[in-house]
């Protein structure tokens, strides 16, 4: 995909509408446990990309701002809309679980986010994240958690 169709795209869907690709799924799942719930799943690229990886995931179905956990989850994991990602933070803190939310870097620097991310982890990429499997993407992006026990509070991986 060239980089004008990617900027397209992305203007079309709010930056909301980009698939996790296996690389990035594969520097979380050494810090994931128990049973996911990917709340968010779109088209189920995250969801197949972790059970591929061995883990067990729950996708979601309903509005996850309203959203009771499902029965056994234990850990939520998602690639949620850029859009809402201060939302999605705040919905994650409150609901309490271990979390793994991809993001870009520049979350650290929103103040909507910054609430919700005192106290949280870093899976910094080493290399930026492909999310459309075209020529790259400008932006970085991490993983931030909380409750997964990371070895430090940043983690470089990739």
């Amino acid at each position: 995909m060239s980089r004008n169709a990617l900027l397209d795209r992305m203007s079309a869907h709010g930056s909301d509408d980009l698939a996790t690709p296996l690389y990035a799924a594969k520097t979380i799942s050494p810090y994931l446990r128990g049973v996911l719930w990917e709340p968010m799943p779109g088209e189920g690229v995250l969801v197949g990309h972790l059970r591929s990886l061995g883990h067990t995931v729950i996708p979601g179905v309903e509005d996850f701002f309203i959203a009771t956990p499902p029965t056994g989850a234990e850990c939520v994991v998602s690639n949620p809309p850029f859009s809402k990602k201060a939302k999605v933070l705040a919905r994650c803190r409150e609901l309490g679980l271990p979390w793994a939310m991809l993001l870009p870097v520049s979350a650290l620097g929103s103040h909507a986010c910054q609430k919700s991310l005192d106290g949280a982890e870093i899976v910094a990429l080493k290399k930026r994240v492909n999310y459309t499997n075209g020529s790259g993407c400008w932006f970085s992006s991490a993983w931030f958690t909380w409750g997964l026990g990371l070895p430090t509070q940043l983690v470089f991986a990739g």
